[in-house]
């Protein structure tokens, strides 16, 4: 190894040693991250760090012109004399860490590889143009997750698949060289069809989200739990669910206490919404019916069932118990089929008085209220 590197070799030193760095660090999870689709994506992102590194490190051995392979600059030098990033070779720790050393690392190597891939130098050029995709691809992947949006996900797999049209182009001139002419097509096919499939469960998505499908069991019994453990709720039925870019909207049926006041059941509703955010913070938009009795059975789609309002029912017992009280106000609960009356009056009139007086089909219990003196 010459006295004074040159610069380029030791450009390429700091580029091969991060990647190569942050692929064995990255590879430690493997077999012990805490979901298998976790497992296998940071395998993958190991094994796409380490082919960038053997790139970058293949380079720098024909830089150096001392006859070093890749393997000979990853294994078999001090540790003094790598070039990586300080951050990169730190232990992993707990899960979180490891996925935002990640997620600052690409934030990083996005623009930095976008800029190298408009280097002068080719070879600099063709390696940041591949390693720039899947640095894309994993930056992009990670925010379409957080986000839970379909559009940054499929531009996400839109990068990655560039990238595999690179690797089939070189397989391809591989089997050319080596005078294998089917490699190419063979390498072609792969890649239609893991296009294909990448195309369809995207499409299939989109579908499923255009036809306004539910939310799985799961999630609803989630809403559901979370809902009851409002203290003043008695029930929660009729959960509609559905999702629409990313997000979740909900419409659910609140049963409270048929006695309470409106101001004090549309409160009960804020409650259960605050707390379905909570568990869901996915949730859209909540939208909240409150009930006084259980209509679970009821046919939402049948003709409705209406009963007489405030005006109608003070003017018809108005008319009914003229001469027996004056009344001075009414609290009405809609309850079982008929109207449950609360008069407030000053008059000495009975309860049994008033119902002897009126035989309406829709009255229901009376009670009196007597005004404080």
């Amino acid at each position: 190894m010459p006295d004074t590197p040159s610069p380029l070799f030791e450009f390429l030193l700091r580029q091969g040693d991060s990647a190569l760095v942050l692929g064995h660090r990255t590879s430690e999870w493997c077999g012990l991250a805490p979901a298998i689709e976790e497992d296998i994506a940071l395998a993958n992102i190991a094994l796409d760090l380490i082919g960038q590194a053997k790139l970058w490190l293949e380079y720098a051995g024909e830089e150096e012109g001392a006859g070093r392979t890749a393997n000979d600059l990853a294994f078999l030098r001090d540790a003094y004399d790598f070039r990586n990033l300080l951050m990169l070779e730190l232990p992993n720790e707990d899960f979180g860490r490891t996925i935002m050393r990640h997620f600052f690392y690409d934030a990083f190597q996005v623009p930095w590889l976008e800029a190298l891939s408009a280097s002068s130098d080719e070879r600099v050029s063709h390696i940041a143009q591949k390693a720039a995709k899947e640095a894309i691809y994993h930056y992009t992947r990670h925010y379409a997750k957080k986000l839970n949006s379909k559009l940054l996900m499929a531009n996400a797999w839109h990068s990655r698949t560039d990238a595999l049209s690179s690797v089939a182009v070189l397989v391809g001139l591989i089997g050319v060289t080596l005078d294998v002419i089917w490699l190419d097509a063979a390498a072609a096919l792969v890649v239609a069809l893991l296009i294909a499939k990448i195309a369809l469960s995207l499409l299939w998505d989109s579908m499923q989200e255009l036809v306004d499908t539910a939310l799985p069991e799961e999630k609803v019994s989630a809403i559901r739990k979370a809902a009851l453990n409002v203290p003043d709720l008695r029930d929660v039925h009729h959960i509609r669910t559905r999702t629409m870019g990313g997000k979740t909207l909900i419409d659910l049926h609140l049963q409270v206490d048929p006695r309470v006041s409106v101001s004090e059941g549309h409160e009960i509703g804020c409650w259960v919404a605050s707390n379905i955010r909570a568990e869901s913070p996915d949730v859209l938009d909540i939208t909240f019916h409150i009930d006084s009795e259980d209509d679970a059975d009821v046919d939402q789609d049948g003709p409705p069932f209406l009963r007489p309002l405030r005006g109608e029912v003070r003017q018809a017992l108005e008319q009914d118990w003229k001469g027996l009280c004056e009344i001075q106000d009414l609290r009405l609960h809609y309850l079982g089929g008929k109207i449950d009356v609360e008069v407030l009056t000053s008059s000495g009139v009975e309860v049994a008085d008033l119902k002897l007086a009126s035989a309406r089909p829709w009255l229901g219990q009376i009670s009196i209220l007597r005004p404080h003196r």
